[in-house]
């Protein structure tokens, strides 16, 4: 049997986290139509901001250059 991309993100040692509040959720009825679209009114929908990386100062001197016209000598 070969491996799948799920056997590998599982925990060794049982269900996760999420597996778990899954459950409970089940259990406990889920959510209405009512609840969901409350939640929904309350989510925050501002658009995330982009990450922003800081060159390394030990970075290639031209930071504009292709890549591959830095890795080429």
């Amino acid at each position: 049997m070969h491996p799948t991309l799920e056997d590998a993100s599982k925990p060794e040692g049982g269900s996760g986290i999420g597996s778990l509040l899954t459950s409970i959720a089940r259990e406990a009825g889920g959510l209405t139509d009512a609840e969901a679209e409350q939640f929904d009114r309350l989510r925050d929908k501002t658009p995330a901001e982009p990450m922003r990386f800081k060159r390394s100062p030990d970075a290639a001197a031209a930071p504009e250059a292709p890549i591959h016209r830095r890795l080429t000598p």
